[in-house]
């Protein structure tokens, strides 16, 4: 009965794939503009915050509310590589 062989190759040495390597074709410009638009949400959203607050927050508003915080935390998380050439 043979024993199964196992690979002793360490892949720990290798620096960690970026998206853009990983991906079959150049998804510079995606990106880029992805970062982007991300960044501006990011930037942009807390108007929509201050305009509730002022407003007065509901019940009904408070979901609303929530998810604006959600979408520019996201906005911000996602857009936070990007730089103006």
């Amino acid at each position: 009965m043979e024993r199964p062989t196992v690979s002793t190759t360490d892949d720990s040495h290798r620096p960690a794939r970026t998206v853009e390597q990983r991906l079959p074709f150049d998804t510079a410009r995606f990106v880029d503009a992805f970062r982007a638009t991300a960044f501006w949400t990011g930037t942009l959203a807390p108007v929509a915050h201050v305009v509730l607050l002022l407003d007065g927050l509901t019940g009904a508003e408070l979901p609303v509310f929530l998810g604006l915080v959600a979408i520019n935390a996201a906005g911000l998380l996602a857009g936070r590589d990007h730089a103006t050439a």
